[in-house]
Order: C-alpha cells, then sequence, then structure tokens
C-alpha cells in the first residue's frame, strides 16, 4: 500500500472492493515474469538449475 500513489477507477465501479482500478505505483519491486520479446524467467531458472 505505501507503493501506491493514485488510484482510478476503470471499470465495474457497481462491484465494490473487486471494481477494476488503474494503479501508479513508485519504488515498487517486481519480476517480470514474460517479456515482450518472449523471455521466460521461469524457463530460465529451470533451465539453470539443471
Amino acid at each position: 500500500a505505501k507503493a501506491v500513489t493514485a488510484s482510478e477507477l476503470v471499470g465495474w465501479d457497481d462491484l465494490g472492493t473487486e471494481a477494476l482500478r488503474k494503479l501508479t505505483l513508485k519504488d515498487f519491486p517486481t519480476y517480470v515474469a514474460v517479456d515482450t520479446k518472449g523471455n521466460d524467467l521461469y524457463r530460465e531458472i529451470e533451465t539453470a538449475a539443471r
């Protein structure tokens, strides 16, 4: 919750907490599992483990 700098309701507002929201984040650590070039983090880890 500390990383969320903005929250915008995008759709299905009648669903309350289940509504679709666009979140703006800052300093939110994450991993990209599969990128737009087809690189697959899970496959790379599996290959390295063999």
